[in-house]
């Protein structure tokens, strides 16, 4: 008789190892919830950035923004990014006359982390 009721059911201990196992399992996941936002936000950020860029490139290209170095005014637009600022750097080549080498980059804050993003191209203009 004893050895029968000896197999029913779990014993505490048992119980209290599933219930640590299942609290474990709950915080891992809800810590990675937590985490696929700020990242979701981040290549949010991260997407619209290389917009801004590359429109700045195509007005560059356009001849809509002059071809010299320093601070470009960032659209007002934004809004995934915190303080966004562009920035474009412009290196002539000696040996093709009218031919420069552009560096357009975006510095912005996700969060309490600078990111930066640029593109490099070359830009011909008529000398």
């Amino acid at each position: 008789m004893s050895n029968v009721n000896r197999h029913r059911g779990f014993s505490l201990i048992e119980v209290l190892v599933a219930l640590a196992i299942v609290g474990l399992t709950m915080t891992i996941g809800m810590s990675l919830l937590a985490q696929q936002s700020e990242v979701a936000r981040r290549m949010r950020a991260h997407h619209e950035a290389m917009r801004i860029v590359e429109s700045t490139l195509e007005a560059v290209r356009a001849g809509l923004i002059p071809l010299t170095s320093g601070r470009l005014e960032a659209p007002a637009d934004s809004t995934e990014t915190d303080a966004l600022v562009l920035w474009m750097e412009v290196s002539p080549r000696s040996e093709t006359p009218g031919l420069s080498e552009v560096l357009v980059e975006a510095r912005y804050v996700v969060g309490q982390r600078t990111l930066r993003r640029g593109v490099r191209t070359m830009v011909w203009r008529s000398p």
